[in-house]
């Protein structure tokens, strides 16, 4: 249902610029908020911001007479330069799955009645939905308190091969100031991590994106890519468990060492004996050594190691248990 979990997608939601600041000052304020929270948001990610729906970013009346291009003219550079640099799509990418756009195109979306409260009344909202089908987010213009929720119902409608009208509600992600970042951004870890249980075999492909708090040797892809289904199930539980552990050391500098959840240190006789099976490259490419295990089941493990110097854990194998004096 989603798009490439690399990408960030921002949509515009073009129903938040239809009602307009009574003055200048006030519309450039909500400009300066949106695209400040966007700044945050993407912090230091690709993004990308589509623009599907009418008015376009650029044509949107922040205040009678007063345009986001009148805006672009008297920003700071920086502001402006971003802008600028992600706004490149004008409909919906043509770089996501034919189905995915395929489903954009055979659909409509509009703000449920509970939203916009216009009884009967269809109002169609296509940049919220195409960011519901891009897992992405709506950003919005705070022209009206509806367009702050950082959560905006829809319902999708559509027709099916015997032309019979059918409909779900779904849900859209929304930004409009900086103080929603934080809590988007965990409901965009949920919602990827849930899609990574249904389908755990897209772990090596999405695990930067859903274990942000950990690194990754270069070795870990090849070793997923030869474990079985439901071990890889298990794997994702248990890298959510280091993540968390990771982020909580980070926020408390008081911590010298990080509490690891059912972590252990390999013997002193295991790693005179076996140490150079825990030797993998690590992000760099550099062999180092990763003695630390966590347990998957009986026959796998995660062997990881944690660097003080920056606050990090990294894993560097995921697979069948391996050899210690005990075990082999």
């Amino acid at each position: 249902m989603t798009s490439d979990g690399s990408q960030l997608w921002l949509v515009f939601n073009e129903l938040s610029a239809r009602v307009s600041a009574p003055v200048i000052h006030q519309g450039r304020r909500r400009m300066d908020e949106m695209v400040f929270a966007v700044a945050t948001m993407m912090a230091g990610r690709s993004a990308t911001l589509v623009m599907v729906g009418e008015p376009n970013l650029w044509a949107a009346e922040l205040a009678p007479g007063y345009t986001v291009t009148n805006w672009l003219s008297e920003t700071d550079r920086d502001r402006k330069s971003l802008l600028l640099r992600i706004a490149s799509k004008y409909d919906f990418p043509e770089e996501v799955d034919k189905a995915l756009r395929d489903r954009f195109y055979l659909s409509e979306f509009a703000i449920s009645q509970e939203t916009h409260g216009e009884a009967g009344n269809r109002v169609e909202a296509k940049g919220l939905g195409a960011a519901y089908l891009l897992a992405g987010i709506g950003i919005s213009l705070r022209s009206e308190d509806r367009w702050c929720r950082i959560r905006i119902p829809l319902q999708r409608m559509w027709f099916d091969e015997d032309s019979q009208e059918q409909s779900d509600k779904v849900e859209a992600l929304n930004l409009s100031r900086f103080s929603q970042v934080e809590d988007l951004s965990e409901l965009r870890l949920e919602r990827s991590r849930r899609e990574l249980r249904d389908d755990p075999l897209t772990l090596a492909d999405r695990k930067h994106e859903c274990f942000p708090h950990l690194g990754f040797g270069r070795d870990v892809d090849g070793h997923l890519a030869v474990l079985p289904r439901e071990i890889l199930g298990v794997v994702v539980g248990k890298l959510v468990a280091l993540d968390a552990a990771s982020r909580t050391w980070r926020l408390d500098p008081t911590k010298i060492f990080p509490e690891l959840p059912k972590c252990h240190d390999e013997s002193k006789p295991t790693m005179q004996q076996f140490g150079d099976q825990r030797r993998f490259r690590d992000p760099n490419g550099d062999s180092v050594s990763y003695r630390l295990h966590a347990m998957v089941g009986s026959a796998y493990r995660i062997h990881l190691r944690v660097i003080p110097a920056t606050r990090g854990i990294e894993i560097g194998y995921i697979g069948r248990h391996l050899d210690t004096v005990r075990y082999h």
